[in-house]
């Protein structure tokens, strides 16, 4: 975690990964592959996310994804995407950090990310379940999981590589 930053500094990367990952959020939306399953994407955005939270700790990237959410709702009209993905947001970034604390030496970047992605589903159907009122929303967390694994891992591969560049001044 970079603690050494000015200020400044840290508002400009975090309104600058805020950027980019708005842009990739919804440009992500526009790829039709993922129409198939409801809720199943890449999660490109989420690298910023994990980039947030290596860089910055926990209370940046529940911020940038709580602000992201909110951004790509408004632009696409679908203003509940903050319900959902701050809920997913929350539980995710939340159990990121709690595995990063308690196995720091013991696990990946990638692996932190997928739990991260397993966890943004739990959020998502615990939202889903509680607005039409029927727990067998989450029937459907298995299917989800599988794509959440592969963006998971995805993920996290190109959050690493990038914060390794970043680290060695490339």
């Amino acid at each position: 975690m970079r603690t050494d930053l000015p200020k400044t500094k840290k508002l400009t990367v975090f309104a600058m990964l805020l950027a980019t990952g708005t842009v990739l959020n919804y440009l992500e939306a526009m790829i039709p592959v993922f129409n198939i399953l409801p809720g199943a994407k890449l999660g490109i955005a989420n690298v910023v996310t994990m980039l947030a939270m290596v860089w910055f700790g926990p209370f940046y990237a529940l911020s940038l994804g709580i602000l992201r959410s909110a951004l790509v709702g408004l632009m696409s009209g679908a203003v509940t995407m903050l319900i959902y993905g701050g809920a997913g947001t929350v539980l995710s970034v939340g159990a990121m950090w709690m595995f990063l604390k308690l196995f720091k030496d013991k696990i990946t970047m990638a692996g932190i990310s997928m739990l991260g992605a397993f966890f943004f589903n739990v959020g998502q159907i615990a939202v889903a379940a509680a607005v039409i009122h029927n727990m067998q929303m989450f029937r459907y967390l298995p299917v989800l999981t599988l794509v959440s694994t592969v963006s998971g891992l995805l993920t996290g591969i190109v959050a690493k590589r990038i914060s390794e560049k970043q680290m060695m001044g490339e």
